[in-house]
């Protein structure tokens, strides 16, 4: 299910992005590899034959010894026209955590991956590895302005529970029951 349609603009100007990949290990051709699979698949990506793109490499994940495969839109996202829809700071969510006895969190997964790119806008997303250029079809994490168009998509969607029992941030969603509203069991 693909939500809406976003873009990603940039300074009116003709632009050259350098090209090329970051040398990768044969495991770590396997890991790519194994990500554009899955991405063809789920029609994240296509082919490309854009004249933008960007390189990719391999991440390893925060809590764990696996990879995520990652495009450096750094080049991209210096002539990119910033989104400017403000993003919550983390102290103002950590303060209206403050009561909370118990809470729920949900991450959404992939959420990025449900903004449909503007079709003049996907060869901009363009990245390069040994099997081939590819771009997306969808939001990749990696653009500057991701972020804003993924925040403004969720607070629309949960806007009437804003501040009452949800707090936002991003992709992370936390349904927070108050402690006067629960029943002593």
């Amino acid at each position: 299910m693909v939500i809406e349609s976003v873009g990603i603009d940039v300074i009116t100007v003709r632009h050259q992005l350098p090209q090329g990949g970051i040398e990768c290990h044969t495991v770590e051709h396997d890991e790519v590899k194994k990500n554009i699979d899955e991405l063809l698949e789920k029609g994240f990506i296509r082919p490309s034959t854009s004249p933008w793109a960007s390189p990719v490499l391999l991440v390893e994940k925060k809590d764990t010894k696996d990879k995520r495969m990652c495009v450096d839109y750094r080049a991209l996202n210096k002539v990119t026209v910033k989104n400017k829809y403000p993003l919550p700071r983390i102290d103002d969510l950590f303060d209206q955590l403050q009561g909370a006895c118990v809470f729920s969190k949900i991450d959404a997964r992939s959420g990025y991956h449900r903004l449909k790119i503007r079709p003049s806008d996907i060869p901009k997303t363009a990245f390069t590895t040994k099997y081939g250029l590819f771009e997306y079809t969808v939001m990749s994490f990696g653009t500057t302005n991701a972020p804003a168009y993924f925040m403004r998509l969720m607070n629309s969607v949960f806007m009437d529970y804003l501040d009452k029992f949800v707090i936002i941030f991003i992709d992370d969603i936390w349904s927070i029951p108050r402690r006067a509203n629960m029943k002593n069991t």
